[in-house]
């Protein structure tokens, strides 16, 4: 049996923080996603480019975990794929990989939601990571990726994934399940994102165990 907690929607809600250090660092960067989802709305000519793009390529996966071009003929790429990399990144975090992972994982969001990102939170919410020993692991489940929406140039999935969390400060480990909603539009292929798609909004419901 799951304890709910309220439900956790980022769209413009302010969170309270709260007042153990076993949470602080999480409900700041919960909370905040709030805004970064506000302001990842705010209509850009940019969207419009992205949201007409229709190349696809074949990615695959690299024996160290990371994205690479196979081909660049047209083909159906796994979205299963390409969303739990980007979420082992951005939900994933310790004092000695949270900077690397917000790097990595910000070349796979739309420019609006890595500008909202850096602005309401970025360094002060790694510094406080580092300072606390936070560490968060978010795992995908099993057939835990399902697309609910499907369209030209867009997606939007649901996925279920399981959660742990620690501080320095209190030894025990919170576990939780964790029900993340996120969108997905379509852009440039690059070099530092040969999926061609990106992050614009994200948001979860957590149950505590």
């Amino acid at each position: 049996m799951f304890k709910k907690k309220t439900k956790e929607v980022y769209e413009g809600k302010d969170n309270a923080i709260t007042k153990t250090a076993r949470y602080a660092s999480s409900a700041r960067f919960r909370g905040c996603l709030a805004v970064l989802l506000l302001l990842a709305l705010i209509p850009s000519a940019w969207l419009n480019v992205m949201l007409s793009q229709k190349k696809e390529i074949v990615v695959g996966i690299t024996q160290e975990g990371r994205p690479q071009v196979m081909s660049q003929n047209p083909a159906q790429l796994s979205m299963t794929v390409f969303i739990t990399d980007f979420i082992q990144k951005f939900l994933n975090y310790s004092p000695n990989t949270v900077q690397a992972n917000m790097s990595y994982a910000t070349r796979f969001v739309t420019p609006n939601f890595e500008a909202a990102f850096k602005h309401v939170l970025g360094k002060e919410f790694i510094d406080s990571v580092e300072r606390n020993g936070t560490t968060q692991m978010t795992t995908v489940s099993v057939d835990g990726v399902k697309i609910t929406s499907l369209k030209e140039g867009a997606l939007a999935a649901e996925v279920r994934a399981n959660r742990i969390r620690s501080d320095k400060f209190v030894k025990e480990t919170v576990e939780s399940v964790v029900t993340i909603n996120m969108l997905l539009v379509r852009g440039e292929i690059t070099e530092s994102n040969p999926w061609g798609w990106y992050v614009d909004r994200i948001n979860e419901n957590i149950s505590t165990r």
